[in-house]
């Protein structure tokens, strides 16, 4: 058993930050597709992937370190599109908003 997991703090958390056009966009969220978004990036930060977070729909990969997932069902489907820095423990958020105005 690692040191890590005797002292009870469990591995360091990931680096999670966005760029501004995800700022924009989280602002623009409705609020309960923003606390969604909320409780992604929570995961992300603890976990490092989106395994494991029962909102995250439709998870997808994009190409070899960029994922995709929907924040919500409905009308008006918002999405997050992330890259990960494996190595670096970094993850870094570049689109927030609505998936027909996704950059993919």
């Amino acid at each position: 058993m690692s040191s890590s997991a005797q002292n009870g703090k469990g591995p360091a958390p990931w680096i999670v930050s966005q760029n501004s056009k995800s700022d924009k966009g989280e602002e623009k969220l409705p609020e309960k597709v923003k606390l969604s978004c909320t409780a992604a990036k929570g995961t992300l930060r603890k976990t490092g992937k989106a395994a494991g977070f029962k909102n995250f729909d439709r998870l997808q990969q994009l190409g070899k370190n960029v994922w995709h997932c929907h924040l919500n069902a409905g009308e008006t489907v918002y999405v997050m599109i992330w890259t990960v820095e494996k190595a670096k423990r970094k993850i870094k958020i570049t689109y927030i908003g609505t998936h027909e105005n996704a950059p993919y």
